[in-house]
């Protein structure tokens, strides 16, 4: 899906990127894709063309629209859209209406404020410029890919092993340790190997793309 949703957007800028309706454009899609998580990718396209153009965004920077977004999105942020209704009734997100049918739901919502927010406020771009912050955002999808795969065989196969003889608590917790350990040297391991070269060779075949088509046009002259 990430694959294909970068596609399609990288599509959208060849074709429609310089034209003046593009904004329009970007929330068409994001409606006609409203029951799909590539919504996400639309999304995200029509965010950064109002940030990079327009001043949108400003409100935010205030202090009475800033802190209640800033509420809200850690309030929505650990929603259970897959949960069924009789459970949320038992949540604190009782009240809230079913977020079922459009796209990726509150979560959706819920990161395209923090999103918002971070891009408005100095204070939330510094802080998360920190070195240890930037470190793990360098290994961030390396980390998204390689977690679960550590999670379901060595932290799994490790833990049913403690789990015999010293207990859940502390197996737990030597588990979590080691298995985090792991996954940040296997991302390190895969952000190297794999994930950078990938992002060159993608930026080299887009650039060629793209340096071809003034010489399609002046061939065409």
């Amino acid at each position: 899906m990430e694959l294909y949703g970068s596609m399609l957007v990288y599509l959208f800028l060849i074709f429609i990127g310089g034209t003046k309706y593009r904004i329009i454009i970007s929330i068409i899609l994001t409606l006609i894709f409203q029951d799909s998580l590539y919504q996400g990718f639309w999304i995200g396209l029509l965010i950064a063309d109002i940030i990079k153009n327009y001043s949108l965004w400003r409100p935010f920077k205030y202090i009475v629209i800033y802190y209640p977004a800033l509420i809200l999105f850690f309030y929505i942020s650990s929603y259970p859209n897959y949960a069924n209704q009789d459970f949320l009734k038992e949540t604190v997100y009782s009240f809230l209406p079913d977020d079922q049918g459009f796209g990726g739901g509150y979560p959706m919502l819920s990161a395209t404020l923090i999103f918002i927010l971070v891009i408005s406020n100095n204070r939330f771009k510094k802080f998360l410029s920190q070195p240890l912050l930037q470190f793990f955002g360098h290994i961030s999808y390396s980390l998204y890919i390689t977690h679960f795969l550590i999670l379901g065989s060595f932290s799994s196969w490790f833990f049913l092993i403690l789990n015999r003889s010293i207990g859940y608590n502390i197996s737990f917790i030597i588990v979590f340790f080691l298995g985090l350990t792991l996954t940040i040297l296997a991302s390190c391991i895969t952000t190297k190997y794999i994930d950078t070269p990938s992002i060159r060779l993608a930026n080299f075949i887009g650039n060629k793309i793209i340096n071809l088509k003034p010489t399609r046009q002046l061939k065409k002259q």
